[in-house]
């Protein structure tokens, strides 16, 4: 099987957060690429230069490597202060990303609402949400700008769908995650009709977000169909994001490709974990 190259592990699924680490575990289990996402300590920030010694691939996903101060990285904010920094934050990782020899920078969509770390991950509540229209409007503007920049990198850019849960409709706040369905996905794509932007595709946001606002999670492929890049593979559990392994069988098994860029993004892999998935996806 052949799928050295289209094969990633998130740093999310090691339960260290030195990536000097992560990369000595992940040579011991066999892992040849690695998306640098969550899970990094601060102080590997300024050492990205050792390990493009590293006989392994790397791609660069969202707020990270993290900055030194912690903000919330959001293309749809409507501070001009933290908007531009969300700006300069990507393009420091279109030029790492570049540097390190990776082919896309992936980014969460924005949020139409006054985000502060401690909504990341939860419900947003209703009193932070502004008109998603504006939110839209400001996403659309701020993506125009990192194609420009990117394009001289050689680099794509690669949105992210949001997760809706439940507690974000009950608040009334899932306006707030822009680009979170596949109509929405797919009006976004053509708008900009650019062949160095695309989509990463979160199966078990697709899952729970498709089950929550009652439409078939197929339609995320079947809208989007060549948009979607990579992936971001794993499984869901009671409606919930717990970033499990897939079994056999996964739903989304019949759109996999050879085109596709797959990133396992687990709470644990080991050796058995990461061959039975390698098996699963390219058997």
């Amino acid at each position: 099987m052949n799928f050295s190259k289209r094969l990633f592990v998130s740093t999310s699924c090691f339960n260290i957060n030195s990536l000097t680490n992560q990369i000595i575990e992940a040579k011991k289990i066999g892992i040849k690429n690695l998306e640098l996402s969550i899970n990094i300590s601060k102080q590997h920030y300024y050492n990205f230069n050792s390990i493009k010694t590293e006989k392994m691939k790397f791609l660069l996903h969202n707020y990270s490597p993290p900055p030194r101060k912690d903000f919330v990285l959001n293309l749809s904010s409507r501070d001009k202060k933290n908007l531009e920094k969300s700006i300069n934050f990507c393009k420091k990782s279109i030029r790492l990303t570049h540097k390190l020899g990776g082919k896309f920078y992936s980014i969460h969509s924005g949020f139409s609402a006054d985000v502060e770390p401690k909504h990341l991950g939860a419900k947003i509540p209703k009193s932070k949400v502004f008109d998603p229209k504006i939110g839209m409007e400001i996403f659309f503007k701020s993506i125009e700008r990192l194609l420009k920049y990117a394009q001289s990198f050689n680099i794509l850019i690669l949105i992210e769908n949001h997760l809706v849960s439940l507690k974000n409709i009950k608040e009334q706040s899932d306006n707030a995650l822009i680009l979170s369905n596949p109509k929405d996905l797919l009006d976004f794509v053509s708008y900009f009709k650019n062949k160095n932007l695309g989509i990463l595709l979160d199966t078990s946001h697709a899952e729970i977000t498709s089950k929550n606002l009652s439409f078939s999670k197929n339609l995320y492929f079947e809208y989007l169909g060549s948009n979607i890049k990579a992936l971001h593979v794993s499984r869901s559990k009671n409606n919930l994001d717990l970033n499990l392994p897939i079994k056999k069988n996964f739903w989304f098994k019949k759109y996999l490709n050879k085109n596709l860029t797959y990133i396992l993004e687990y709470n644990y892999i080991n050796k058995k974990i990461y061959n039975e998935s390698c098996n699963l996806l390219f058997s």
